[in-house]
């Protein structure tokens, strides 16, 4: 389940697929534990993304609220664009640990970051060389474009596909099958999740269509 925290970003890249910019929506209190519910009864792992989710004015609430659910033992994992120095410094210490899942989105359309964020997430030859399983840092290097947002918006995209394969959490508690948004699966308040999404391994509504 990707929770978008946020509609807001603090960064405006020419590529985004969700087209995020400094003005948007941040989700409510309310709407994060009821899709905390949702994912813990359905026992699906947990994503927490945006926008750029660490300017939540409650992230690090949210943030521990996470790390609480049942998820089969699966760890949440945070999407960061590493503006925030600071918090992804951190995040990226505790993903090394394997107390959370953590990816820094690096390529060029993204605005520069402090290199000590990127160094924190980026894997020596040594952590690789010992098969550390529990090291959950990622670093994610965009090379192919989807045809979605402002990628689309600007001719930048290279392929079709899914921006995210799995349940969507807008801000507003609204619930789409994937990230495509176009199959509505209620809100988070008053869920319409057929049993069939869980059974199968199709979630994109591409490839239901």
């Amino acid at each position: 389940m990707y929770i978008r925290l946020t509609s807001r970003c603090n960064m405006s890249c020419d590529h985004c697929g969700f087209s995020c910019s400094a003005r948007g929506r941040d989700m409510t209190s309310d709407v994060f534990d009821a899709a905390l519910s949702l994912s813990s009864h359905y026992g699906d792992s947990v994503t927490l993304g945006g926008g750029e989710p660490t300017i939540h004015p409650k992230y690090w609430e949210f943030f521990g609220k996470s790390l609480a659910v049942d998820c089969q033992e699966t760890p949440p994992f945070i999407v960061t664009n590493g503006k925030n120095k600071d918090i992804a410094i951190a995040l990226a210490r505790m993903a090394k640990g394997g107390v959370i899942g953590a990816a820094l989105s690096q390529d060029r359309y993204h605005d520069s970051i402090e290199p000590e964020v990127v160094e924190a997430f980026t894997k020596s030859s040594g952590d690789w060389g010992h098969g550390n399983s529990d090291d959950l840092r990622e670093i994610w290097h965009i090379n192919s474009l989807l045809n979605v947002g402002r990628a689309k918006l600007n001719q930048l995209a290279t392929v079709e596909g899914c921006i995210c394969d799995s349940i969507v959490v807008e801000p507003s508690g609204k619930l789409w099958q994937c990230g495509c948004r176009k199959k509505s699966f209620g809100t988070v308040f008053d869920p319409q999740i057929p049993q069939e999404h869980w059974d199968s391994d199709i979630r994109c509504s591409q490839d239901s269509a």
